[in-house]
């Protein structure tokens, strides 16, 4: 598992001109808006940087931490749940969509989706768009303590059918899961930084 030092809150924004300048590289976490996707990161972070609540849409602004040296987490607005007007979210699907696409410290991101729940339409929509956009991503199970064994068995293999990519299977509750998605994302980073060199 990769060790984390030090993490921190950078800041929240909205708008590209907002956004953080570093020289790190950055993994981005999507997600319904009851992914679990705080509570990921915060368990990847090993402390609650990342707010939580028990209503569905928290988070409006696009969150950036400061993993560790070098390795930057952004926390995107959930889709999917958020009781906000129309107008509301076609401001935050423009600033994702923008973050995407023109973010040059752009990793790779996270898309996260509930186990028990399965691949819902907005989850294949998104790895559709991704996809086409040419934006690396990896497939992250969260909330399988919630499943058996036979009943995790049978959610991947489902998702394995729909979607055709592996998947990184996770609790934040449990810590299961963790060291594995941090091993995944330092050879995402590693990756990066080869094909930069």
């Amino acid at each position: 598992m990769s060790q984390v030092k030090y993490p921190s809150f950078i800041k929240s924004a909205l708008k590209e001109e907002d956004f953080p300048p570093h020289e790190g590289c950055e993994i981005a976490f999507l997600g319904a808006s009851n992914s679990g996707k705080s509570s990921l990161v915060n368990a990847l972070l090993g402390r609650e940087l990342c707010k939580t609540s028990s209503k569905p849409g928290h988070t409006s602004l696009i969150n950036f931490f400061r993993a560790k040296k070098g390795v930057h987490f952004v926390d995107l607005p959930g889709y999917g749940y958020a009781k906000k007007s129309k107008s509301d979210q076609k401001i935050w699907q423009d600033a994702i969509e923008e973050y995407l696409i023109n973010r040059d410290q752009l990793v790779c991101c996270m898309v996260l989706f509930d186990l028990k729940r399965g691949i819902l339409a907005n989850d294949k929509a998104l790895v559709d768009w991704l996809d086409s956009q040419g934006v690396p991503f990896s497939i992250i199970a969260t909330k399988m303590d919630k499943l058996n064994q036979k009943e995790r068995s049978q959610a991947k293999k489902k998702v394995l059918d729909q979607l055709l990519n592996s998947v990184v299977m996770t609790s934040a509750k449990k810590g299961t899961g963790i060291p594995a998605l941090w091993n995944h994302i330092d050879g995402m980073v590693d990756l990066s930084a080869s094909q930069a060199d």
